[in-house]
């Protein structure tokens, strides 16, 4: 099996998503995964595969290479990991959709052998937009790479709990929704990666010592070295209620875990409902659990966490999902 790709730049979705899990399908397989560059490309080649993989696709050199690869015999194979025609206007990323973004991916979903996706909820928002097949391919922990935690990272740590934060300022509104359950006390301690909004260092914040901003410039391999030598106790994950939020995956819990912590989330995201999540219902439920002693709680949650990610979503497992559909969309 031969599939083909554009080249796109790395990231957290292609890390999940993209050349990533689909070179480590190869190395259980044997198949080939090429990507190349749009703009510099022997079209005469594209008879020599199978597959034409497209993540996200929203951008004319997008929809030129589907029209090529369908002209060349390829089977199109589409992937999406967000409802992207329903971001918030609190998302900063709902300024970049363009109604030429929307128009492609339309083109896009319409001309698919196959759409797969993350979640339940956004494989039914996604099937209501193309008549063509929805299958849900969950994020997965790479266990070739990535060794799982023995033990929680609280258990050396009592005097207080270290909650952690990361992500980029598309999440502003998710966190201004909840600022007043980010309260400094002498038992927690918040640490944000990424974005660091104004307001809580105005308003909400209180003094610095309760706060810590880490910067990060680095590829996905030192994100991960970096959280694990912060060590934190419990991600916190807090996200306004709405449908492009319900149907967001469960990387920052895999990412929690990896990282020997527990994980705090919305109970109305129903990815964390099939975890062993801490979930809370609003941000007044969210204060009282970042304000409580939760810590025997975070233990428990983590050690069921290492059991379900082992069991359910190795990435060594989850890629035989992804050989099933190839070997079905092009009857090989």
């Amino acid at each position: 099996m031969k599939i083909l790709s554009l080249t796109h730049r790395p990231n957290g979705v292609t890390f999940y998503r993209g050349q990533n899990v689909f070179q480590e399908l190869c190395r259980q397989t044997g198949w080939t995964f090429d990507v190349v560059d749009p703009n510099n490309f022997d079209i005469d080649k594209l008879p020599g595969y199978d597959i034409y993989f497209d993540l996200r696709p929203t951008k004319q050199e997008n929809i030129n290479m589907i029209y090529l690869a369908w002209k060349a015999g390829l089977k199109i194979w589409i992937d999406l990991d967000d409802l992207l025609w329903q971001i918030p206007a609190a998302n900063s990323a709902s300024m970049n959709w363009k109604p030429e973004a929307d128009e492609n991916l339309k083109k896009a979903l319409a001309n698919a052998d196959i759409v797969t996706t993350t979640t339940d909820a956004l494989a039914e928002a996604i099937s209501r937009e193309t008549q063509a097949p929805v299958a849900v391919v969950p994020n997965a922990w790479n266990d070739r790479v990535f060794e799982m935690p023995k033990a929680w990272n609280g258990e050396t740590k009592k005097e207080f709990t270290t909650y952690f934060w990361r992500g980029s300022n598309t999440h502003d509104g998710d966190l201004y929704a909840h600022r007043h359950a980010f309260q400094p006390s002498d038992k927690t301690l918040f640490r944000f990666m990424g974005s660091l909004p104004w307001y809580f260092l105005k308003a909400y914040g209180g003094p610095l010592e309760t706060i810590h901003w880490d910067s990060f410039n680095g590829n996905i391999y030192s994100y991960f070295d970096q959280i694990r030598r912060i060590a934190p106790d419990c991600f916190v994950f807090p996200l306004e209620n709405n449908e492009f939020n319900r149907c967001k995956s469960n990387i920052a819990w895999i990412e929690a875990t990896i990282a020997g912590a527990s994980i705090i989330a919305p109970s109305y995201m129903p990815e964390f409902n099939k975890t062993p999540a801490l979930t809370y219902s609003d941000p007044e439920t969210l204060a009282f659990m970042l304000n409580a002693d939760l810590r025997r709680k975070m233990h428990d949650s983590f050690l069921d966490s290492r059991i379900y990610l082992y069991e359910e979503l190795r990435l060594s497992y989850i890629n035989t999902i992804r050989e099933t559909i190839a070997k079905q969309i092009t009857c090989k």
